[in-house]
């Protein structure tokens, strides 16, 4: 790791039970025939993924965080309208994880919605600017995205800086975020809180806010975490949060599911709530969190 900059090496190794020389073998046939071998692990990917939304749409949960999220979007009328802006953090490696292509997925759907579609438009109505950041993200997660994202924009985020995570009246910003961790909420919050107006045009799709806070209040004293906006904005009830996770739900929903979008909820900051809050909640100045020394909070949960 060098200069603030989250990095991650993975240590190759060959598939079970196929010897190194085979794997060799297989690949000189492969560039023998003429067929590209990053194409066909691009095609691979594509039905993957393609797979993953399939099954979401067969689901009735999906259907149910599509309502949520809109409900979330039209709860108050200083609720952003339109984002100039999607940020997806922590989703792993696609090519790598089922769970990362499913979350990926429902991405997806959400940016397709037709119930949504007014929201995510963008400026210029041919869809929003997205960005999506994870330090273990391959080479092919990259190139499939900017395949498959016509807005997508590719940039590096240092640890430490926080600029792409900050919203504006300009500039509405919306956080897909399934299970980061606590720290990288924090450090969003952290990069809004110099402004009701701009807290105001954000919304964080990602782990209850409650639950982290549920959690800090029931740690041993000794063993708690530095505090964040986090419990902040639970505490003073700044922020309005409709729960997605499939376990509050009364419908079947498949297992594989059920782990992979648990505790999750769309968490939206009224006007008249920020307002209502007493003067020194808006005075505290608590410290960006250094992701660097942490950098396994931003990955996805394993499962």
């Amino acid at each position: 790791m060098s200069n603030g900059e989250w990095q991650y090496v993975s240590k190759r190794r060959s598939r079970r039970g196929v010897p190194h020389e085979r794997q060799d073998l297989c690949a000189s046939v492969v560039s023998a025939s003429g067929t590209d071998d990053s194409q066909l692990a691009m095609d691979r990917l594509t039905e993957q993924v393609a797979v993953c939304e399939r099954n979401m749409l067969e689901s009735a949960w999906t259907t149910f965080v599509i309502q949520q999220v809109r409900l979330a979007l039209t709860c108050s009328s200083d609720v952003p309208r339109r984002f100039s802006k999607v940020v997806a953090l922590g989703l792993g490696s696609f090519e790598a994880s089922a769970n990362a292509r499913y979350q990926l997925a429902l991405l997806r759907l959400l940016l397709a919605s037709e119930h949504l579609h007014e929201f995510f438009a963008g400026d210029s109505g041919q869809g929003v600017a997205v960005q999506i950041f994870d330090p273990v993200m391959s080479a092919l997660d990259r190139e499939f995205l900017r395949v498959n994202f016509p807005m997508y924009e590719q940039r590096e985020v240092s640890s430490q800086d926080t600029t792409c995570f900050a919203a504006s009246q300009d500039a509405p910003l919306f956080m897909y975020m399934p299970h980061c961790g606590r720290t990288l909420y924090h450090n969003v919050l952290h990069a809004n809180w110099s402004s009701k107006a701009e807290l105001t045009q954000l919304i964080v799709l990602g782990n209850s806010f409650r639950m982290y806070a549920e959690q800090y209040e029931f740690r041993r004293q000794d063993d708690k975490p530095d505090a964040s906006y986090v419990e902040t904005c639970v505490n003073n009830e700044l922020v309005k949060e409709l729960p997605l996770s499939v376990h509050h739900l009364a419908f079947h929903v498949e297992v594989q599911l059920q782990y992979m979008f648990n505790d999750l909820s769309v968490h939206s900051f009224p006007r008249a709530q920020l307002e209502a809050a007493h003067a020194s909640v808006w005075s505290l100045n608590l410290p960006l969190a250094d992701l660097a020394a942490r950098q396994g909070e931003m990955r996805i949960k394993k499962i």
